[in-house]
């Protein structure tokens, strides 16, 4: 991720999270809401467009016509599962178990955070829930990479999305993944130092 902006403004939160919290920790994504319209329209039209292909592969009458037809369908039965594959991988959070209680990961996300040195938002309503903010990506000034952390009992959940992203369908960076590898092994760590001390 590229360099947190230094900035001391609260940023933008996405469709009031603290609402859709119990939802989240439960089902481990996103709700589906009119927020999702515009790339599940992308979806449904590449659907339909790949459905009436298929049926004008039946009805072709030259095998040339059936051959370049059938590659068509293939083409955009990739394109399809593409971007269901990273549009659905958007709305997912990665969940890391840890041995604490919500209180406690909230502490070790602000702990972890701080040492990665990244400025740190803090959702107004919701103090469980953690957001860095990238530097704008490209020239595109408008377009950051955001990243969530919440605080639960026993797991701390993870997830990375795009802003500015109106009718595309963003694929999710490898960001996510890394600060989730890293968090976890600074678990892993608190547990082995703990461990050492109870034990002398």
């Amino acid at each position: 991720m590229k360099s947190i902006s230094g900035n001391s403004n609260d940023p933008k939160w996405e469709s009031n999270l603290s609402d859709d919290l119990v939802f989240i920790k439960q089902h481990l994504r996103y709700r589906i809401s009119k927020k999702t319209v515009p790339a599940t329209a992308i979806l449904a039209m590449i659907l339909f467009f790949a459905s009436r292909t298929i049926w004008m592969t039946f009805l072709a009458s030259k095998m040339q016509d059936v051959v370049m037809s059938l590659f068509v369908v293939l083409m955009m039965c990739i394109v399809l599962a593409t971007g269901i594959r990273r549009y659905w991988r958007t709305l997912w959070f990665r969940k890391i178990e840890t041995p604490y209680y919500a209180a406690d990961n909230i502490k070790l996300i602000d702990d972890f955070l701080r040492s990665q040195q990244l400025n740190i938002y803090r959702h107004p309503q919701a103090p469980e829930v953690f957001q860095i903010i990238s530097m704008p990506i490209g020239k595109n000034a408008a377009k950051r990479e955001v990243m969530i952390f919440i605080a639960d009992d026993k797991c701390i959940l993870v997830n990375s999305h795009f802003t500015n992203q109106k009718w595309t369908i963003p694929a999710q960076s490898n960001n996510a993944a890394r600060m989730a590898k890293q968090l976890e092994a600074w678990v892993v760590g608190l547990r082995q130092t703990s461990s050492g001390v109870s034990r002398q």
